[in-house]
């Protein structure tokens, strides 16, 4: 349905009167790298591509507890829609496409696996001599690094609480001593 050899990789739902084929438009995804969520939308009696006019269906995109829904487009080809997408992570996406078409409603979803579509790979291979962090793994980093810079900044807080703590209490300490030295030195001059 979404054309010769376009399928691999995609997997295949059937919503009422639709068959709808969904996964990445670029096989294999990878961390970074430019991409789109490719949706076809066929005839489940026939086969034939459906048209769907934008704003139709939108795909809902789910990694790790976040989400994000996408409007499809319709591409030049009938009954294939597409929304960019530049995954940031390794792991497992899942897609949730819904709408409505030809007055039908439409909703279907999936997850990457072996038997759906590919889950997004990091980017290991291509990159010579060493591989470079992606933005998202920077991101990530910087937040952790962020985290421990707070975590001293309040350790020195404490620290510096504690020392202005000592230092009133050792100046109280000899204010005290030194007021008892002077007061057992007038006592001790004025027996003489």
């Amino acid at each position: 349905m979404v054309g010769p050899g376009r399928a691999d990789g995609h997997v295949a739902k059937r919503s009422g009167p639709f068959e709808v084929e969904l996964g990445w438009a670029q096989e294999p995804p990878r961390v970074g790298a430019g991409n789109a969520i490719e949706v076809g939308v066929g005839d489940a009696q026939t086969g034939a591509p459906v048209a769907v006019p934008a704003g139709a269906l939108s795909v809902e995109v789910a990694y790790g507890g976040r989400s994000v829904t996408l409007p499809l487009v319709p591409t030049a080809e009938p009954g294939l829609l597409e929304a960019s997408i530049a995954p940031t992570r390794p792991g497992a996406y899942s897609f949730g496409v819904s709408g409505e078409v030809r007055g039908q409603t439409l909703d279907v979803h999936a997850v990457c696996s072996q038997s759906t579509f590919e889950c997004v790979e990091a980017d290991a291979g291509s990159e010579f001599p060493v591989r470079d962090p992606s933005a998202g793994e920077l991101a990530q980093r910087v937040r952790s690094e962020a985290r421990q810079v707070d975590d001293a900044r309040s350790r020195a807080d404490d620290a510096h609480t504690l020392a202005l703590v000592a230092i009133a209490a050792g100046t109280i300490g000899l204010l005290t001593g030194g007021a008892a030295l002077l007061a057992s030195r007038g006592r001790g001059s004025g027996r003489s």
